[in-house]
């Protein structure tokens, strides 16, 4: 509040007011004076203030880098279905086949019974004679044929003598040996004459059995005349 009756300035019922001046300002102890300013020192430099190191940049990959490393995966995944793909179609097929396969038992033939050879009796010593009875034919007669031994083994010599008639002289006289599995050619001597009557006489080593097939095949000629016989001391039936 101001006093009026202490400030010169304004005067009592007076409608005019004196304009205050600047010294007044300063004379007036209620109106104080704008606080100074405070004014820092100025720095001729600001200190340095220390940087992280910088960090190294990496270039980004690029987009063809990455294309063709998806590419190159997509390939290899392609390849790996293919393989397996294969391998399931050989593994069903397989199966499949073995599914099919129908296993026939396994039958074993039973072995035909082995049969006994027919049993051979010489009539003298080790020898077997047979005699011969021929009806009416054209050339030599055969009368008597022995086999000596009569049961011959393989590797051992048989001796086939034959007596026969005729009334012109014999010219020859051959004969075919049928064995187990082979036959054997004959060709006999003539060892003695007794007026009509011929002996005749062949030696074979023999290469082959004659357990089952023992058979004799004789021919004689005289002259444009001939005659065949057979002995079969063993024949499968």
């Amino acid at each position: 509040m101001i006093n009026t009756a202490q400030d010169p300035t304004i005067t009592p019922n007076s409608n005019e007011v004196t304009p205050l001046v600047p010294e007044s300002i300063g004379q007036n102890p209620e109106i104080s004076q704008p606080p100074e300013t405070t004014q820092f020192p100025q720095t001729s430099q600001l200190s340095e203030i220390p940087q992280a190191p910088e960090t190294p940049q990496t270039s980004p990959p690029s987009k063809m880098g990455n294309k063709r490393y998806i590419l190159i995966l997509g390939a290899i995944a392609i390849f790996a279905l293919i393989i397996f793909v294969f391998i399931r179609i050989i593994n069903n097929s397989k199966q499949n086949s073995l599914k099919n396969t129908v296993v026939a038992p396994i039958v074993t033939p039973t072995p035909a019974p082995t049969p006994t050879p027919i049993p051979l009796i010489p009539d003298e010593g080790t020898k077997g004679n047979y005699r011969v009875t021929q009806g009416t034919h054209v050339g030599p007669t055969f009368t008597l044929v022995t086999f000596d031994p009569l049961v011959v083994d393989i590797n051992q010599t048989l001796t086939i003598t034959v007596k026969l008639t005729s009334k012109t002289p014999i010219d020859q006289v051959t004969g075919i040996l049928t064995m187990d599995h082979s036959q054997a050619d004959l060709s006999f001597q003539k060892t003695a004459t007794d007026g009509q009557v011929e002996t005749w006489q062949a030696n074979t080593l023999l290469k082959d059995s004659v357990l089952y097939n023992y058979i004799l095949s004789l021919s004689a000629k005289s002259g444009s005349d001939s005659s065949t016989i057979t002995i079969a001391p063993r024949a499968k039936p």
